[in-house]
């Protein structure tokens, strides 16, 4: 099987897939759990656990290269019945993570949204006639931005 970018792949990019070889991301093992508690009638709160066994990475169909580790998530959450047709509900995921096997995918998230952050900076400092101005102008909004942050009234950004 073609597998040009697979460390264990031979000199013409194959690797050798063989019968008992696992499925790449899928887990061996996988359990789950929740439960809720009432805490009066219209309150309630709860937890689900997630636990999700070591795979294979996606491409290693020979299952010649390590396994990602396992990793476990908790979600916590809350509920509050307003009206017998209005409920309100609160979740916060990865509550507890010892490893979450997409934190790469979170890490560019991350990465993205602070370019866009930045970039957004220097388009409105692109306005300004002059470099010296244009300079200015960033700082001024990158002090406001850090203001804006500590205050609480924007949402914290990855800085470099």
């Amino acid at each position: 099987m073609s597998s040009p970018n697979n460390p264990a792949a031979d000199a013409n990019g194959n690797i050798f897939v063989v019968p008992g070889d696992r499925i790449p991301a899928v887990p061996q093992h996988r359990f789950k759990a929740g439960a809720e508690y009432a805490v009066t009638e219209p309150w309630k709160i709860g937890a689900d656990l997630n636990v999700v066994g070591s795979q294979y990475l996606v491409g290693d169909q020979s299952n010649q290269n390590p396994k990602v580790p396992a990793y476990w998530v908790v979600n916590l959450h809350t509920s509050y019945q307003v009206t017998k047709h209005v409920e309100l509900f609160g979740l916060v995921t990865n509550s507890v993570t010892y490893y979450y096997r997409k934190k790469e995918e979170l890490a560019t998230a991350c990465f993205l949204r602070a370019i866009d952050a930045f970039n957004e900076l220097a388009a409105l400092a692109a306005r300004e006639s002059d470099p010296e101005s244009r300079l200015h102008a960033f700082f001024a909004q990158l002090a406001q931005l850090l203001i804006d942050i500590e205050l609480g009234t924007r949402p914290p950004v990855m800085l470099f």
